[in-house]
């Protein structure tokens, strides 16, 4: 996990109760009842069930699906350029200018000076954020490793091995030190996943159910 110029975490809002609590009743009742209040490993794994969930509101036009709906078109979880959809994402690799980035940096006219500089400073943290797979990924995993005996890690690791196959993955093509990288971490996180759901949950359903998403 990489540390922002302030030192604290880049997934920051991933660990803040206090904003957890802000937030809690502005979800549906479904996200609601499956996270439940604060931080921890329910809500981290309710993130990774349900691929509509952000820590942005999209510019433009929204996602089309329910919020638990897996996008075949990867529009799920969210890009590290948070704010463009899979496809603006790979065309900005690729050294395009697109619309994506100016929407992005728009602001709203009736915020305040100050109210801009919080969101600024608040959008610049969410941007030092890695792709979903990478930042829920490796947060499953080392739970995982911690507490092999809770019965909701089989499938938590099955939703990340699905994560990896339906998010916004950097694989586009893109000869780039960064995108290696994030490739590099994305491999391991789907092998460690797969090599744990077989060694230590090889008789469960989840196991069973994951066998599309390990080769």
């Amino acid at each position: 996990m990489r540390e922002t110029a302030d030192g604290h975490a880049s997934n920051w809002w991933m660990h803040d109760d206090a904003i957890a609590a802000k937030v809690f009743s502005t979800l549906p009742q479904k996200v609601q009842a499956q996270a439940g209040a604060g931080t921890g490993f329910k809500p981290l794994v309710t993130l990774v069930r349900n691929p509509g969930l952000r820590p942005y509101l999209d510019p433009g036009v929204q996602r089309s699906y329910s919020f638990d709906f897996v996008e075949s078109y990867r529009d799920n979880w969210w890009c590290k350029e948070w704010g463009l959809s899979w496809w603006e994402n790979s065309w900005q690799q690729r050294g395009y200018p697109n619309e994506g980035l100016i929407r992005a940096g728009e602001t709203a006219d009736f915020l305040t000076p100050a109210q801009r500089a919080e969101g600024e400073r608040q959008s610049a943290q969410l941007r030092a954020t890695d792709d979903a797979e990478i930042v829920l990924g490796q947060r499953v995993l080392a739970y995982a490793k911690d507490h092999p005996a809770d019965s909701n890690v089989a499938e938590s690791l099955y939703l990340v091995l699905r994560m990896v196959r339906y998010s916004c993955a950097y694989d586009y093509g893109v000869d780039t030190p960064e995108s290696k990288q994030m490739l590099k971490q994305e491999t391991e996180i789907r092998q460690t996943a797969a090599r744990l759901l077989r060694q230590r949950y090889a008789s469960s359903p989840w196991t069973k159910k994951a066998a599309p998403f390990v080769g």
